[in-house]
């Protein structure tokens, strides 16, 4: 009799854990059945400007940069209330002092320089935003000894960055280009995959105060967050917001139709983690459905990984920002047109 009632305990402890395991995911019926959007005011002077260019948004306490690619230039900064041109820096070529091929950047409050990663050229720049809003000569600080991908700046001499295969990792660089930390980057761990001749389209973010950085992905709706102390990288928690479902196909993963598409861009405020939701599943995105929503999401989490809330969008964007006390989301949206948005639930 005992042992019944022991084999009884134990199928309900089996079951209880199998349940626990489900509800670590989000249900997404719920979290995007909302109704209720937020509805953004257009930076005026983005209507005459041909905003379709810009491929970038940073936030700063005197405005926006965009990145850009009209006449020549390729950096703007505008004014985060009309969105005026205020300045510019960078030009594209193979001339003493230009760039050419850019592909990730970010701006530092604390040291008040754009970073830009040239893929080409092998190396990080910087322009230096003077407080009459001028930028001031570039200036190569950082010759780079590994293939980046995305990159943040903790300071003048340490950036965060994540890289592109072979072994795809989350890091710190100095100065003279090499690691000082170094941890493996996988989104989904399988034995069959080859992660020499793969990588995950995942981007990164850091925090105002440069002492964490937040990593998601396109494909699978995973957030990894990582502690910068002592110029060392900590992975703190990571976490699949909503269930995978994938199969390994030549060594690498193939996404399952009814799988929630991942995140499209990711940013932190002084409290929070903000990722990009498309809200449809890997077949609809597939298939080019989700660009008829006219809506996007954006989720919130706190730095414990706790969700906290969705906000709905009455847009559709591919790319934004969030300024650090997490206030208000400034969005480049499809009709290539930039929107301040209020998140506070009271305007600017």
């Amino acid at each position: 009799m005992m042992k019944r009632v022991f084999l009884v305990l134990y199928i309900l402890i089996l079951i209880s854990c199998k349940t626990s395991e489900k509800a670590e995911y989000l249900n997404p019926d719920k979290v995007f059945n909302l109704k209720d959007t937020l509805k953004g005011i257009v930076l005026e002077a983005t209507l005459s400007q041909d905003s379709a260019s810009y491929t970038s948004l940073l936030y700063t306490p005197i405005g926006i940069i965009c990145k850009t690619g009209l006449n020549n230039e390729l950096f703007y900064l505008l004014d985060s209330v009309k969105g005026d041109k205020v300045t510019s820096c960078g030009c594209k070529g193979r001339g003493r002092g230009e760039l050419l091929s850019c592909i990730s950047y970010d701006y530092n409050s604390k040291t008040n320089n754009l970073y830009v990663w040239d893929i080409y050229l092998n190396s990080i720049h910087s322009f230096s935003l003077t407080d009459s809003c001028k930028f001031e000569k570039r200036e190569r600080l950082i010759k780079v000894n590994t293939h980046l991908n995305k990159i943040k700046s903790v300071n003048d001499s340490l950036f965060a960055v994540l890289t592109f295969h072979p072994d795809q990792s989350v890091g710190l660089i100095d100065k003279t280009g090499n690691f000082i930390s170094k941890l493996p980057y996988k989104t989904i761990e399988n034995k069959e995959i080859d992660y020499d001749l793969n990588y995950f389209s995942s981007t990164i973010a850091i925090s105002p105060d440069k002492r964490y950085i937040a990593v998601s992905d396109l494909n699978f709706p995973s957030i990894k967050l990582y502690s910068i102390s002592d110029n060392k990288l900590k992975i703190l928690w990571e976490k699949m917001i909503f269930e995978p479902s994938y199969t390994i196909v030549n060594k690498w993963y193939r996404i399952n139709d009814d799988q929630q598409f991942g995140f499209g861009d990711i940013h932190m405020s002084t409290e929070n983690i903000y990722v990009l939701s498309h809200g449809v599943k890997y077949k609809e995105f597939r298939n080019g459905v989700f660009t008829n929503n006219n809506r996007i999401y954006i989720l919130q989490f706190d730095y414990e990984g706790n969700y906290i809330k969705c906000f709905v969008l009455n847009d559709f964007m591919y790319l934004f920002e969030i300024s650090p006390d997490g206030k208000s989301l400034y969005g480049k949206i499809d009709e290539a047109l930039i929107k301040k948005y209020s998140l506070s639930g009271n305007p600017d």
